[in-house]
């Protein structure tokens, strides 16, 4: 077994488990119901299923490339540009339970 892409079926007892398997991953993913494995009756019937499910994973979003809403360098940058007036007091904890008061200035 090498690794690459690859999708197919497995014979087991009762039937054709059908499976894929990435280059960055060592091991085949099975398809599943839940907790359970997908049985199939036959061979060709579990690596049309194996071949569904491995252009699905395929086609789907990458997960760092898609934006999933307002990351926290987005949040502190925009409270950042906010006039002076309009900034979050931002409070600092300093050692022994002491809190300090920050208030940003403005770049001059």
């Amino acid at each position: 077994m090498t690794n690459r892409f690859d999708f197919g079926s497995m014979p087991v007892k009762g039937g054709f488990l059908a499976f894929y398997r990435m280059v960055h991953h060592s091991k085949n993913f099975i398809l599943r119901d839940g907790k359970l494995d997908r049985l199939f009756a036959t061979a060709e019937e579990a690596e049309l299923e194996a071949g569904k499910a491995f252009k699905e994973y395929l086609n789907s979003p990458i997960s760092g490339m898609t934006n999933a809403g307002e990351s926290q360098w987005d949040a502190a940058n925009a409270a950042f540009n906010l006039p002076v007036t309009e900034r979050p007091t931002v409070i600092k904890q300093r050692g022994k339970g002491k809190r300090i008061e920050v208030d940003r200035r403005a770049i001059a």
